[in-house]
């Protein structure tokens, strides 16, 4: 009836929106391809609500996803499927009889993997979809010690093609025992060996302090991306990246992880904190992605170097740390190379990450067992991608943008269209964040807090002085 493609970040569900249209012939203005996705959390309107326009009844049928190609994020998607609220499960009838396309599924956090693959499975077996899993790290839905596991599973591609290896676009360089941990400023003078560079880094503080190193020597060409940047200025980053990289001008980009999965730029040298084999692989598909540099003497084009850092701080995600230890001890210190572009290598790396922490930890907050007992509204609380800890604040200060005249449209029309239009301009802060930053909130419209407070043309969200930068 339908294809539903589902990814986990808005910079991917813009980019191959663009691709999607072109390949299709499909015009921005003709509904067949509906995009549906947010960083806020969705309003369901009660009746005491300001009466929806016309162009808010559009946007609510076209949340109700009725359309043959349906671009949507994880969240979204999964999210609907574990909710009891009206407004998200007005969709699923129209999930029926679909092909689902879950790109990057690698990024579906472990605690949720078990209460997600039964759900699966009931899409699959009730609803009659055909679910696509689409990753160059392919996880372990179908491990076989996992009651909920994902069966039968086959790969659309043979294994006999070989494609791993014969794709091959780059050469990984692990750290070993006895080599130093990198300065931010080792790194920065490692990417300038090079005409381009991108390194990514396990925290947005260290994204900060690269970019600093790189932009302090000369700032032409340098980069940055992170969480900090609201998701309108991420996306004008991309593009002027992009357009420098395909102009064959110096370009050097740092950034967090939210580059590595599905994010469509091709740098010929790529540095990777140290991190888990998922990241690795993710951040090697932004090296070479091409294939223009062509392999010399055997060894592949592009080159990625994998460096521990003397900071060496990582993200509070227990999952994080548990793929490092498990990259670390069934791999690096036997001596083993953790290759890429073995498939048997990934499995293996997944198999026993998933299995580490024992059964619960697939399902860490019981959603399995309180399904038969039809507990909708406790499921629904407790399945979040997103930690709720997370409060959507709209930047009114970063140059250059019409946020303004949005927030004047939600003074005076509260509907649900309006609040759409905030959304590329809005940082999720945790609360002791806020409390750290000062009194920058100015305005609480229902609904909306407004960032008034400094917003750095390059490194986004800070407090009263450049030292307070949201990096964390």
């Amino acid at each position: 009836r339908r294809i539903i493609y589902v990814a986990p970040y808005l910079t991917i569900l813009e980019q191959n929106a663009r691709v999607l249209r072109t390949a299709l012939g499909i015009d921005a203005a003709d509904g067949s391809l509906i995009e549906h996705h947010s960083l806020a959390k969705e309003r369901d309107f009660t009746a005491n609500s300001v009466e929806e326009t016309a162009a808010t009844q559009s946007v609510r049928r076209a949340e109700n996803w009725d359309a043959p190609f349906v671009i949507t994020t994880s969240v979204q998607f999964f999210e609907s499927l574990f909710s009891n609220l009206p407004g998200r499960c007005r969709k699923l009838h129209n999930i029926a009889g679909s092909v689902v396309i879950l790109d990057e599924c690698q990024t579906l956090p472990p605690d949720f993997v078990a209460p997600t693959c039964a759900m699966l499975r009931d899409v699959v077996e009730r609803l009659q979809c055909t679910i696509v899993l689409c990753t160059a790290t392919q996880p372990a839905f179908d491990h076989p010690k996992m009651a909920e596991r994902l069966e039968p599973v086959r790969p659309i591609i043979p294994a006999t093609l070989n494609l791993f290896e014969r794709l091959k676009r780059v050469n990984v360089q692990w750290p070993g025992k006895g080599d130093p941990h990198l300065t931010w400023q080792d790194v920065a003078g490692r990417m300038r060996e090079f005409s381009a560079a991108l390194t990514v880094v396990n925290t947005r503080k260290a994204a900060a302090a690269v970019f600093a190193a790189l932009a302090t020597r000369d700032p032409t060409g340098v980069y940055h991306l992170s969480t900090s940047m609201c998701p309108a200025h991420r996306l004008q980053v991309i593009d002027q990246v992009r357009q420098r990289l395909e102009a064959g001008d110096v370009c050097y980009l740092v950034s967090t992880q939210l580059i590595e999965a599905g994010v469509d730029l091709d740098f010929p040298f790529v540095m990777r904190e140290f991190a888990p084999l998922e990241a690795v692989i993710q951040a090697a598909g932004r090296c070479n992605r091409e294939g223009r540099i062509k392999p010399e003497a055997g060894v592949a084009g592009g080159l990625v170097q994998v460096f521990r850092s003397v900071d060496g701080k990582l993200p509070p995600d227990g999952w994080y740390k548990a793929g490092i230890a498990e990259l670390e001890t069934t791999f690096l210190n036997q001596n083993r190379e953790p290759r890429i572009d073995d498939p048997d290598v990934i499995r293996e790396y997944f198999e026993r990450l998933y299995w580490q922490r024992g059964r619960d930890g697939l399902d860490k907050h019981r959603i399995v067992a309180m399904r038969p007992q039809l507990k909708f509204a406790t499921i629904a609380e407790r399945y979040r991608l997103i930690p709720d800890d997370g409060i959507p604040v709209v930047i009114a200060t970063w140059e250059g943008h019409s946020v303004e005249k949005w927030l004047d449209a939600v003074r005076a029309v509260p509907s649900r269209s309006n609040f759409r239009q905030l959304i590329p301009f809005q940082v999720n802060f945790r609360r002791y964040e806020l409390a750290a930053m000062g009194g920058a909130i100015t305005e609480e419209i229902p609904g909306v807090s407004v960032w008034r407070g400094g917003y750095h043309e390059f490194l986004g969200v800070f407090g009263e002085n450049s030292s307070d930068l949201l990096l964390v």
